[in-house]
């Protein structure tokens, strides 16, 4: 084209430089800062891999050499060498049976066993005539390991020793020793790329261990990929600055040439149809983006909803299961009482907490049915007083410090005409949603009136409370399925339901918040002009929690832990607590419903804390407790380095964690003492 421009050309130029050899220069200084990092990072993971390789090696001789001390001291071997003449070829063959039992488990199987007595006379050989060169009589120097060069053998010795009698500390020494051969062609097999030791210590120490093993170790790069980079990435440059300097000059420096050249000739036509098919291309391609755009958003909303659900089924997962793991308790406290008495002292306390946990899931339940509903029930003729009666009955057990005084004024012309059940649920949701926003000390005030819409009659009923606030923001999204508010527990389908069902019953409902005054629920429920005796309906005016009582239950035995061994139980439900304390009642047993109460009495007794024999802890603390489990091991492995079990019925997936942390995992069941020693005598 005869028009140019050499504005539009250099604005060219400019972007060449800012866009290829500023981000070409950045991105070969970054190259090789990779390649040295990632060569020294390679370097470091291949003295890593040997390194693992060999402590695995270590660790399996560790593990054999463990098992030939705790053998040394067996009680077989002790009576082998105590035996008769009668007795002697039975006490062989029970420890050879032991020998037996010992490699059934182990890695190496082909191993030769040599009980050797004092005299250096060897007097168990397993398997039967297994040595075929003689033995160092050195015993003494070469106790641990060493190299046998002369078997092609790992060679491990230890002394022969024991106590007398079970009550006696007298140990019997200088017995004999056992001598067990490896032969390093069986060590090869567990460990297929070990090509030979040369030098191992007698104590296993990885740093005097060398081996010689055929690992794939990782490659460095190599530097010529470097240069061979910036030499493609320069003919790239130069290739795309002339490709690109072509395709800028065809398709936007002479289009936008030839567009102003158009303006400027057919200004005085600006109604031209040409014009007008350009606008309507543009309006078609902003259209579908729109569209596009509204389809986005509605599947990121059924995303966020559907990831709600999970989130909601996995709490839910959670509290179903916890009266069941109750009921397991008190099954298995059943089985070990005798007593009458104390069976009657154990329904006691189980009772209540099982009520209470049943009340919540029945909630939880009615929440997730009604969600699906379509169609109401209607009943004409409903006082609301009857309605509120009933919806205080289905509140459940509220917690000892709640002090909540309630305010009515209520119309006393209207009846309603609702399906009563569902009606009752709203209620009960709102007013537990204000219970636990109030932290269950405040004032509810309930007030209804008459309003008319569409020449329908409609109560509109408000249900507020003090003691809490709702943001602008947080009050748009309240009544969106599985959003919750500040809340532990909940499947954040109350208030999209309540919402659902005054709709079908043709009202609307709404929330107000006011920092000062609190929170309001309005909805309005169909109604009826009519009369009735209002002194039929007594209204709950006040509303106390009620202690869960606890037969027996310690509080002072915790003083007890300065002069004797003692266990810590740490639970938030008092019924589990109390279950354990049932079944160590011959131990000295301390409780505790949260973690931090627990942490003040182990710095209260900081001097004392080797009396302490166990700690056995939930995972979950409650919802009033602002301590994870995490943070509580943490602070407590400051202080106390013996066995910690955890005591849940969750799933837990960092097991390998609680291993490092020196923690047992346990069902969430009660266990005898006898029980646990056997669990601690398995992870030592």
């Amino acid at each position: 084209m005869a028009v140019n421009s050499k504005t539009l050309k250099s604005y060219f130029v400019r972007i060449l430089i800012f866009s290829l050899f500023i981000p070409l220069i950045i991105s070969v200084t970054l190259l090789w800062t990779f390649v040295s990092n990632t060569n020294e990072k390679i370097k470091i993971a291949n003295n890593q891999l040997k390194r693992t390789y060999d402590l695995e090696i270590t660790d399996s001789l560790h593990k054999f050499q463990s098992i030939l001390n705790i053998f040394a001291q067996s009680e077989e071997l002790k009576f082998y060498f105590n035996s008769t003449i009668d007795s002697e070829i039975r006490n062989k063959d029970n420890l050879i049976k032991v020998i037996q039992l010992v490699l059934k488990d182990f890695k190496f199987q082909e191993t030769k066993w040599f009980v050797i007595n004092s005299r250096g006379i060897v007097i168990i050989n397993y398997p039967q005539n297994s040595i075929k060169t003689k033995l160092s009589k050195e015993f003494d120097k070469n106790i641990g390991v060493t190299l046998d060069n002369i078997n092609n053998s790992i060679q491990f010795i230890v002394p022969i020793s024991y106590k007398l009698s079970n009550d006696s500390n007298i140990v019997k020494k200088n017995l004999g020793y056992i001598c067990v051969l490896i032969p390093l062609d069986e060590i090869k097999k567990v460990f297929p790329d070990l090509v030979s030791i040369d030098k191992i210590s007698k104590d296993l120490d990885i740093k005097k261990l060398q081996t010689k093993v055929k690992i794939e170790y990782q490659i460095a790069n190599n530097i010529l990929i470097f240069y061979l980079y910036i030499f493609i990435s320069f003919l790239f440059v130069l290739f795309g600055t002339i490709w690109g300097f072509k395709i800028f000059q065809q398709n936007i420096v002479d289009k936008i040439l030839s567009l102003r050249a158009r303006v400027r000739n057919e200004m005085e036509y600006i109604e031209k149809k040409e014009l007008k098919n350009e606008l309507s291309s543009l309006s078609q391609t902003f259209d579908l983006y729109l569209r596009y755009t509204l389809f986005l958003q509605k599947e990121i909303l059924k995303s966020s909803q559907l990831a709600a659900a999970g989130n909601v089924a996995h709490y839910m997962a959670h509290d179903i299961r916890k009266p069941f793991s109750k009921l397991r308790f008190f099954i298995q406290e059943l089985k070990n009482l005798k007593d009458i008495s104390e069976i009657k002292l154990a329904i006691q306390d189980f009772e209540p907490t099982f009520i209470i946990s049943m009340e919540y899931i029945e909630h939880i339940l009615n929440e997730v049915m009604d969600a699906a509903v379509t169609k109401l029930n209607i009943t004409k003729g409903v006082p609301l007083e009857s309605v509120l009666i009933m919806a205080f009955n289905n509140i459940g057990t509220l917690p000892e410090n709640t002090k909540i005084k309630i305010d009515y004024n209520l119309s006393d012309h209207l009846l309603l005409s609702i399906d009563v059940q569902r009606v009752v649920r709203i209620i009960v949701n709102i007013i537990s949603n204000a219970l636990e926003a109030m932290k269950y000390i405040g004032d509810i005030w309930i007030f209804s009136k008459e309003i008319t819409f569409e020449d329908n009659i409609f109560m509109e009923i408000c249900i507020g409370n003090n003691n809490s606030y709702i943001s602008e923001d947080n009050i748009e999204n309240i009544f969106e399925p599985f959003y919750t508010y500040k809340k532990e527990k909940g499947t954040g389908l109350g208030l999209s339901i309540a919402q659902k069902i005054v709709k079908l019953h043709g009202g609307k409902i709404y929330c107000k918040s006011h920092l000062n005054k609190g929170v309001e629920f309005i909805f309005n429920l169909p109604a009826l002009i009519g009369t009735y005796d209002k002194s039929n309906f007594q209204l709950v005016k006040n509303l106390n929690g009620k202690k869960i009582e606890l037969s027996k239950m310690k509080n002072d035995n915790k003083i007890n832990l300065l002069t004797e061994k003692t266990i810590i139980v740490l639970d938030d439900d008092p019924l589990v607590c109390r279950s354990w304390e049932r079944a160590f009642k011959s131990r000295n047993t301390v409780t505790f419903l949260n973690p931090d109460d627990c942490i003040y009495f182990m710095d209260e007794n900081k001097n004392h804390l080797d009396k302490i024999e166990m700690i056995i802890s939930d995972y979950f603390f409650g919802k009033n407790s602002r301590t994870t489990f995490e943070n509580f091991i943490e602070k407590v492995r400051k202080k106390y380095s013996g066995k910690i079990f955890l005591s849940s019925d969750i799933t837990l997936e960092e097991k390998k964690l609680f291993n490092q942390l020196n923690i047992i995992i346990i069902e969430k069941r009660v266990y005898s003492y006898e029980e646990l020693l056997n669990l601690l005598k398995l992870n030592s």
